[in-house]
Parts: C-alpha cells; structure tokens; sequence
C-alpha cells in the first residue's frame, strides 16, 4: 500500500512539474511577443482578436474561464485595458500575476483618453508596443514574469528572448534606413496609436483624426487637417483596420489624397518583425 501512495505522489508531483504555465494576454502584439519568448512552453491565449480594436472591446463571458485559469495576466496598461480591472474581479483568481508592460516606461502624456465612453484621466499613450525598441523591453519584462511562473524552463526563455533581441535590432536598423528615403516625414494618423515609433525614427504626427476612437473630428478639426495636408504636400492619409474609416474617406477626397491602412492590433499568425514590417511597408508606399 505504502509503494502505490508513494507511486501516486511521484505522479501527481511529476504532472504538477510538468504542467505548462497559462498566459492571457490582452493584444495581439503581446501574444506575438509573448510567444516569441515561451514557444511551446507555456500555453498563451489573446483577449482581443484580430480585427478588434482594444478601445472598444466587449470581453464575452466564456473569456473569463481563460483568466480564471490563468496564472499570468499580460496587458499594456495605461488605460487601454479599460475593461481589465472588472474583469479580473470576476474572474475570481486570486493567484493571478499582472503585468502591465507600459509600468517604468517614460510615456507620452495624455490629458485625456476615451474609449467607447469610458475615461481614464491622468494616464500615458499607451502604444508602446508599436516602437520596436520598446517591444525589446516588453519581451525582457515577458521572460521575467514567465521565468517566475517556471523557473525550470528559464534558460528556453532566455535563448529566445536573445533570439527576439537580434530581430529587434535587424528591424530597427531597416526602418532607420527606410525613413531616409521618405519624401515626406509628417503624417496625418487615424488616431494617435503610432507616437511612439514616430518619436523613435524622426516622423511627425500634423494631424490625427480621431483624437480618441469614435470621437469624430468637428468641421474646425477636419479643416486644419487638411490646412496641414496641403502645408506638408502630404499625398496619403492613414485610416485603421479596426476602426470606421469615414473620417478619413470624408478629408481625403476633400483634401485630395489617398487613403491608406495601417493595422497597430496585428494578426496572431504572424510574428512580431513581420507586424511592424507589414505596416511600415505601408508607410513607405505612402512617404517615400
């Protein structure tokens, strides 16, 4: 009887071990970045879809049973998340880790940020990880948390957290490259998701759109955009994949330009590089 405990205990020690830390994340360019670092060693799930904006997320009931389980909460902070607090409440989880990537990272103030009626006075843009400089950072916070969660596995998060650095580095480089061709370097942006990596390679916001998502631009707004439209001899304006796009129809024809799409929530079978090389493409069709 003593061995067949004793065997029992070895087993459920064994699976206790073996058993792979649960990640949520909140954005796709998280899980990305997140998945660069675990692989196959911890099981990652993503809030927001592909093709959801953050801004306007409605979390469904069903996506509690992930963070209930979850051992591991990865979300930007700064208010994006404006559904988080709640929803971590109700999950009932109590043993649940946070990490907000935007904490310790100097961010670009806000007076005000409104998503779908909802305001978060007194917070930072949180759209750092658009800035591939400051995806390096994330990735570094990432590999900290899940090293945490599973010690056993931290050299397998440290190689590819090396790996992701080495990527980051190769990319930052191209886009530096890049801009120096670009004709143009001032941008009108649908809303102000890419502060950061303009401030990062030396392009400039002269206008936005939306200075927060659903809030329409008044006529005032839409005449000074194009005032800077035709200031910069801007050729493109930028909409989103995420987000109605009238707005930036109604300026275009009125100023004269094209419209094109720039996605800053990504697509989850894709990696990272790929994201950011996806949506500078974009711009270089637009600027160069």
């Amino acid at each position: 009887m003593k061995k067949i405990v004793f065997a029992l205990a070895m087993l459920l020690s064994a699976a206790t071990l073996a058993a792979k830390p649960q990640v949520v994340v909140s954005i796709v360019p998280l899980y990305n970045i997140t998945k660069a670092i675990t692989g196959d060693m911890a099981d990652v799930t993503v809030m927001v879809p592909p093709g959801a904006s953050p801004h306007t997320f409605s979390p469904k009931p069903g996506q509690l049973k992930s963070l209930a389980k979850a051992d591991l909460f990865i979300m930007a902070g700064a208010g994006l998340e404006f559904w988080a607090d709640k929803m971590v409440k109700a999950s009932g989880n109590r043993k649940l880790k946070i990490l907000s990537v935007t904490d310790g990272m100097a961010l670009v103030n806000e007076e005000e940020h409104v998503h779908d009626g909802h305001e978060h006075t007194g917070s930072g843009n949180p759209h750092v990880w658009l800035d591939p400089v400051l995806a390096g950072r994330i990735a570094e916070k990432i590999e900290t948390e899940v090293s945490l969660q599973d010690p056993a596995n931290k050299p397998h998060y440290l190689k590819n957290l090396a790996i992701f650095k080495k990527k980051i580095k190769v990319l930052d480089a191209e886009i530096k490259t890049g801009v120096k061709k670009f004709r143009v370097k001032e941008l009108v942006s649908f809303h102000p998701a890419w502060v950061y990596f303009e401030s990062r390679y030396g392009l400039k916001e002269v206008g936005v759109i939306q200075t927060s998502p659903g809030k329409e631009p008044s006529p005032k707004q839409i005449s000074d955009i194009i005032e800077q439209i035709k200031k910069y001899g801007i050729t493109t304006i930028f909409a989103e994949s995420q987000l109605p796009r009238k707005a930036a129809d109604v300026i275009a024809k009125e100023a004269g330009v094209k419209v094109l799409i720039l996605d800053p929530n990504g697509a989850a079978d894709g990696d990272y590089p790929g994201f950011i090389r996806k949506n500078f493409n974009v711009m270089k069709e637009a600027m160069q």
